[in-house]
């Protein structure tokens, strides 16, 4: 993967290329920021970078032997741990190493390297397990980190959801990155830097990778997708900077559009408290997936900002999709306030925490309905 195939982030490209020109390749580097803006996909191009036989001014080359084998994700001094569970085919837990999965992981981020761990985990079937980077996995990148480099000069390691190691196998990372190879890269791909050890975070360097800007959302889905100004705007405003979530939106999964109605019934029948509908309403989304329900609980929770704003009367800080979303929001935003909103952004903060655990989502989804009803009916302080 180059860097002209990763969406935006110029600002963070500059960055890895000057380390690289200036032979200033720190050994450890943490790519760190919100899902879906493109960290494993920098972590890749940048590795490429580095092993390019013919680095071109500010991209590798995309044609050398060794970036054929890097478009393949094949190449012997290039290396992946990721989390994993076991499977129907793979039970044992010293089975459960990267290597044993280097066939389905090179299939999945081909097609998609904006992907979450969800798809991931749903890629090699391990259901409702909870996946983890094991101590094995650990001894396996001892393995491998021995051995000189086959071809190019660096041994290049990503440690995909670095936060999924327990704590045997962080411990005997840390110990390999207080003590590195020669000429050994650790890239560690991260999206919640808090959950890793606190000795971890402080011998490497940090890599933030902001959010998508809307100039280049717009530029990367209008190269891939034939869309009009309408459903753009909706596809950026919704997806708030993530390319994973455009994706999905701009797939047609589920229109940009339906979010939103989705939501203003939703709340119509939270504020009413018609069980029957919100029952209906709790079955449908569990049938719906976990990264659709977190797409949707998270747009739900950037309505509820932009009703707080108006509120507020700061209308130049709220980007509004449409005429429609407008209509709701204007007539929504009395009802949002400073007594109930933190209450109630907290409640769907805690829902998607849920889903991301896999918890039962019929149940997560009218627990909060029910709760939605109460906050809504919260007066507000004068």
């Amino acid at each position: 993967m180059k860097f002209s195939e990763v969406i935006g982030q110029k600002a963070v490209k500059q960055q890895l290329l000057r380390s690289v020109k200036e032979q200033r390749i720190s050994h450890a580097q943490l790519f760190t920021g919100p899902s879906g803006v493109g960290k494993l996909a920098l972590a890749i191009a940048y590795a490429q970078y580095i092993a390019c036989k013919d680095k071109q001014g500010d991209d590798s080359c995309g044609a050398c032997p060794s970036c054929v084998k890097f478009n393949k994700l094949a190449h012997p001094d290039f290396h992946f741990t990721v989390p994993l569970a076991s499977t129907k085919k793979i039970t044992k837990a010293e089975q459960l190493i990267s290597s044993n999965f280097m066939t389905e992981w090179r299939e999945f981020v081909l097609d998609n390297p904006y992907a979450g761990l969800n798809d991931w985990f749903a890629k090699i079937g391990i259901e409702n397990k909870q996946g983890n980077i094991n101590v094995h996995e650990s001894a396996d990148i001892l393995k491998k980190l021995s051995l000189k480099p086959y071809e190019g000069e660096y041994r290049l390691l990503i440690v995909w959801m670095p936060e999924k190691m327990n704590p045997q196998c962080a411990n005997k990372l840390l110990k390999i990155i207080e003590e590195p190879p020669q000429k050994t890269v650790f890239l560690l791909v991260t999206e919640d830097p808090e959950d890793l050890l606190p000795t971890i975070l402080s011998r490497v360097q940090m890599v933030k990778v902001p959010k998508i800007t809307d100039e280049d959302m717009a530029a990367g889905l209008q190269a891939r997708f034939e869309l009009d100004d309408k459903q753009l705007r909706h596809i950026i405003t919704l997806s708030e900077g993530s390319y994973y979530t455009a994706l999905k939106m701009s797939g047609h999964d589920e229109s940009a559009e339906v979010h939103t109605d989705k939501f203003v019934e939703w709340m119509r029948n939270c504020y009413a408290m018609k069980v029957s509908e919100l029952l209906e309403f709790s079955e449908e989304m569990a049938k719906s997936g976990r990264e659709r329900q977190k797409v949707f609980l998270n747009h739900a929770i950037s309505l509820l900002r932009k009703a707080l704003l108006l509120n507020f009367d700061v209308d130049d800080l709220v980007k509004i999709a449409d005429d429609s979303e407008e209509e709701f929001l204007t007539k929504f935003a009395p009802f949002v306030h400073g007594s109930n909103t933190p209450d109630l952004i907290a409640e769907f903060d805690k829902a998607v925490y849920h889903i991301e655990r896999n918890a039962y989502a019929k149940i997560t989804f009218m627990d909060l309905s029910l709760k939605i009803h109460d906050l809504l009916r919260v007066p507000q302080e004068v």
